[in-house]
């Protein structure tokens, strides 16, 4: 297996992390079922996934408003997933990384953006990028917590 990381010197690149207060079973299992992301996280409204989650498996979303085409580069259970996706120009690489503590979970997003749209207006979407992960660890936490019995642990 390749591992994937971001292009750190992107025109545009942010990493955000986060506590989880939820085993990393229970944070992988939201993460990894892509088809209810818009179902948690605010600022995905449609989702078609197109196989297994697994490398290689191409997935279609609409996130913030845009189409984008992605395809799963990385899967390893429970702890990272990545993938690579383009719109309009620009591509995009992702990753998420999951790392368990006695009290929760760690989690890690990152994400470069590329292409000469992303040059011309590095300043604009790096502002949008890190809003952007933020809500994402933001619902994602929400979700896992919401899931997450204290008293089953």
């Amino acid at each position: 297996m390749t591992r994937i990381d971001i292009n750190k010197n992107a025109p545009a690149s942010a990493s955000r992390e986060t506590f989880v207060h939820a085993p990393v079973e229970v944070v992988w299992g939201i993460l990894s079922a892509l088809e209810n992301w818009p179902q948690w996280n605010g600022s995905i409204t449609d989702m078609d996934l197109y196989g297994p989650v697994a490398e290689g498996t191409e997935f279609r979303w609409v996130a913030e408003g845009l189409k984008i085409r992605s395809r799963l580069k990385e899967v390893s259970e429970p702890n990272r997933i990545a993938w690579s996706g383009s719109v309009m120009g620009v591509k995009g690489v992702h990753v998420c990384e999951l790392e368990p503590d006695e009290n929760g979970t760690k989690v890690r997003t990152e994400e470069s953006l590329e292409g000469v749209f992303v040059t011309l207006f590095a300043g604009r979407i790096q502002k949008l990028l890190d809003g952007v992960l933020a809500q994402a660890l933001s619902d994602l936490k929400k979700e896992s917590e919401r899931h997450h019995d204290p008293s089953q642990a």
